[in-house]
């Protein structure tokens, strides 16, 4: 009885709780050292919390020693092993070795690479018997002295086709394919054969139903006609030419007579080439020192397009800033055109007008209107005063357009368009007599 309390009484001194995961120590007692050092350097109350501190730090030292402990174990027992495969891995290839040297080499009978030998040997022995064999047969099947042989045969076959082929088309023998070609053909192309009478009766010349005979008559009357036809349009070139000539020099006329008062000089370029083109048949050199180019055509027929062409081919070939068209006959104009027309603000297309140039005339001052215009507009003039004349000048322009296309179909009314066009012509002249003494006076203020 009292041993069981004795033993109830008994408690250990250092106990671990597994579930809260902690150690108790009941009644510690340290008699070490450098353990009482340790704890003695510091103040009563901060003893407990460097004596626990230092069971941390030594128990995370044992650990880390134990781990240590585990790991060199392991190298050892796997260098120990390391070393016993080395050894096993020695004798495996060791044998491996002796394997392969026993299954190729070539000198020891029974291997891979005797056999391979001997059976290669052996092929070469068949193959060669063979070439032989085969090489015999050919020399023997081609032998052209052998009857059997295949070209002594071809050889036979080529002669005797060879003669067949000279007997079938032997020209000697009227048995023959070509003899009695040939004579077939003496019987109808022969002195007296029947090609022959043919030919005289269809190739004669002098029968008149003969083909031949008509044939020459067709031909010798299509020669006459083409040559007529020839003739007839040569002569009406040549008058056509004239007639263009005629009024070249009538518009050049009419041109020096209204650029003689502007001192505007003109001149026949319709020969002068440029660039490899004689575009454009008269050029005039305004005083302003413009160029305007004139085309003039005697035309049944003038198309708007060509004509608009023409104008800027020719405007280009003489460096001109301005360009007319004008035409003798004042029907061969588009209806779009009428009798007078302006395009790009620097073409126009007119009619030569009634035999007394006044339409060429309109336009030659509407040219110099225009060419005064922008030279005012160059010396600063009052703007204002340049678009109210030229505002009139197209005006004008517009109503001597439409009062000349009524003329062609207006007769009762033509001393009223008459008097109505000399009154625009006025119109006109005053206002580029207007510009002018501008540009004179703002010349004269410059100087």
């Amino acid at each position: 009885m009292a041993d069981e309390q004795s033993q109830e009484q008994h408690v250990e001194p250092i106990q671990v709780d597994e579930e809260a995961r902690k150690i108790i120590i009941h009644h510690l007692e340290i008699s070490d050292p450098e353990v009482y050092e340790f704890v003695a350097e510091y103040e009563p109350t901060d003893r407990a919390e460097k004596l626990l501190s230092a069971v941390r730090i030594g128990a995370r030292g044992l650990r880390a020693m134990k781990s240590a402990d585990d790991v060199a174990y392991v190298q050892k027992e796997f260098k120990v092993l390391s070393v016993s495969m080395d050894s096993c891995l020695q004798d495996v290839k060791k044998q491996i070795d002796e394997a392969i040297v026993s299954r190729l080499d070539p000198d020891k009978q029974g291997s891979f690479s005797a056999k391979l030998i001997e059976m290669v040997e052996n092929t070469q022995s068949e193959l060669s018997q063979q070439l032989n064999t085969t090489k015999e047969k050919l020399e023997q099947q081609f032998d052209p002295t052998r009857e059997e042989s295949y070209t002594h045969q071809v050889k036979k076959a080529i002669d005797d086709l060879s003669g067949e082929v000279d007997r079938v088309f032997d020209p000697s023998s009227h048995d023959s394919h070509v003899g009695k070609f040939l004579a077939e053909i003496d019987e109808y192309l022969g002195d007296d054969g029947k090609l022959a009478d043919v030919l005289d009766d269809k190739l004669s010349l002098d029968q008149d139903d003969a083909p031949l005979a008509k044939l020459k008559r067709e031909i010798l009357q299509s020669v006459q006609d083409v040559r007529d036809e020839i003739t007839g349009q040569t002569k009406l070139r040549e008058k056509g030419t004239q007639k263009g000539a005629l009024f070249e020099g009538v518009v050049k006329q009419k041109l020096e007579e209204l650029a003689q008062p502007h001192s505007a000089l003109v001149t026949d370029v319709s020969q002068e080439a440029v660039g490899g083109s004689k575009a454009g048949d008269f050029l005039i050199e305004l005083a302003n020192g413009h160029r305007l180019v004139v085309e003039a055509r005697s035309h049944e027929n003038i198309s708007t397009p060509s004509a608009r062409e023409d104008l800027e081919r020719a405007m280009k070939t003489r460096d001109a800033q301005w360009g007319i068209l004008v035409s003798e006959n004042p029907d061969a104009l588009s209806k779009n055109v009428g009798a007078f027309q302006v395009f790009d603000n620097s073409k126009l297309i007119c009619a030569y007008g009634n035999g007394t140039g006044d339409i060429l005339e309109v336009a030659f001052k509407w040219v110099r209107c225009g060419a005064l215009s922008q030279q005012a507009a160059e010396a600063e003039v009052d703007p204002n005063l340049i678009r109210r004349h030229t505002d009139a000048i197209n005006k004008a322009v517009k109503r001597f357009r439409d009062i000349r296309s009524q003329t062609t179909t207006i007769d009762k009314a033509r001393k009223q368009i008459v008097n109505l066009a000399d009154e625009i012509e006025k119109e006109i002249e005053e206002a580029t007599k207007s510009i002018e003494e501008q540009i004179l006076a703002a010349t004269q203020e410059e100087a």
